[in-house]
């Protein structure tokens, strides 16, 4: 074809001249070479790299996987040498063009690990071009094709619907966010960490959005989701509850969060850690309501599943004591110290030279010592004071 006669040809045919280059440098070369191969380029700049860009990297569409993979991996270090040497700036549009050059051959991979990373690039690309319509577009189909695949998501789709999470709460897509949000969590069982995260990230969108009337509703069915499949007393079950506590709290229903502390507690084994924890929480509540009857049956039933082997076996028998003098029942604070004296010091016969049982006779020890004090039994402190001196 003369040169000379470029200028003759129709706009759709030159579209279609440089539509088959085979590369990105013919076609630089080509449109260089008339003004009205110039002019036809940048009317549709976008569509014709998309077409050369699929050409240099594909040629005819890969047959093989094997072959398509070394495609792609060849693009993809080309595009990032694209980005990397433009010291006046990268041409966000041109990679655009780029990743939607190769994107239609890709698409029907997903959610392979090779289909998700491309179109998480391209949505960055999206971004980076500000074409947010595209972004969505993107991200509303490609969501779509992963959720729509059985089975657990992949460690690629669950980054790639964070991403898409992200688009859509810039895009102050509530509804969308949401939606997908629960979708990805209904993905996953109770006993996945996943299942957690996704959770919280949709109470907070909740949140964000003012709705606490559904934070509420989503945190008690995640507490009884776990308490079922997970059992009461499993840590991750225990911190929906602590959830739900402060978020009763929060709006101020004191009256609600005992009510559902008090629930808590009743399915927890009395002589486990995590009931001896909510039990001194729930203590620390009803004392800050001025409960102190109820708060002392509380520390009263803690005490009756201890031991002397018990961890926080005397800080107990020093808070029961404590709350007994602040009753007006002296007697009855002696009387727990006396028992714990009592079978401490019974420990340290059974193990004379232990001296862990050492230290907690002689702890036991001064505190019966103090509170007979406080009471004006002077004589049976002194008997005690020196007995533990021999210890």
């Amino acid at each position: 074809m003369a040169v000379s006669n470029l200028h003759t040809l129709h706009h759709d045919l030159l579209f279609e001249v440089l539509t088959h280059c085979p590369d990105l440098t013919t076609l630089r070369c080509c449109i260089l070479t008339h003004p009205n191969l110039w002019h036809a380029f940048s009317t549709s700049r976008r569509l014709i790299l998309r077409l050369v860009f699929r050409n240099q990297f594909t040629g005819s569409s890969p047959r093989r996987t094997k072959d398509l993979v070394s495609s792609v991996h060849a693009a993809e270090y080309y595009i990032t040498r694209f980005i990397h040497r433009r010291s006046e700036g990268t041409n966000w549009f041109d990679c655009v063009a780029f990743q939607e050059g190769l994107w239609p051959l890709l698409e029907p991979l997903l959610p392979e690990k090779l289909s998700l990373e491309w179109a998480k690039n391209m949505l960055t690309a999206y971004q980076k071009a500000e074409l947010r319509d595209d972004a969505l577009c993107l991200v509303k189909r490609t969501i779509g094709l992963i959720m729509k695949s059985p089975g657990q998501l992949s460690w690629e789709a669950r980054a790639f619907a964070r991403t898409a999470v992200r688009t859509y709460i810039s895009a102050k897509l509530l509804q969308e966010t949401i939606a997908l949000q629960e979708a990805v969590r209904q993905r996953f069982h109770p006993w996945q960490a996943e299942h957690t995260l996704w959770s919280k990230d949709l109470i907070a969108t909740h949140r964000n959005a003012g709705d606490d009337d559904r934070v509420l509703q989503l945190q008690i069915s995640c507490w009884e989701l776990y308490k079922t499949a997970l059992g009461p007393d499993n840590d991750a079950t225990l911190n929906w509850a602590r959830a739900i506590v402060r978020e009763y709290q929060r709006r101020g229903q004191e009256q609600e969060a005992l009510a559902f502390h008090r629930k808590v507690r009743s399915m927890l084994d009395p002589r486990a850690a995590p009931s001896i924890a909510w039990s001194r929480q729930l203590i620390h509540m009803l004392q800050r309501q001025k409960k102190h009857a109820e708060a002392l049956a509380i520390t009263e039933d803690v005490w009756q599943h201890l031991n002397p082997e018990s961890a926080g076996y005397r800080a107990w028998a020093g808070q029961l004591s404590e709350q007994y003098e602040a009753m007006g029942r002296p007697e009855d604070a002696i009387a727990v110290w006396e028992a714990a004296w009592i079978a401490i010091t019974a420990q340290l016969t059974r193990k004379p030279n232990d001296n862990s049982w050492k230290y907690h006779a002689r702890g036991a020890g001064l505190s019966l010592a103090k509170v007979y004090q406080r009471n004006r039994h002077l004589d049976e402190a002194s008997a005690v004071l020196a007995q533990r001196e021999g210890f």
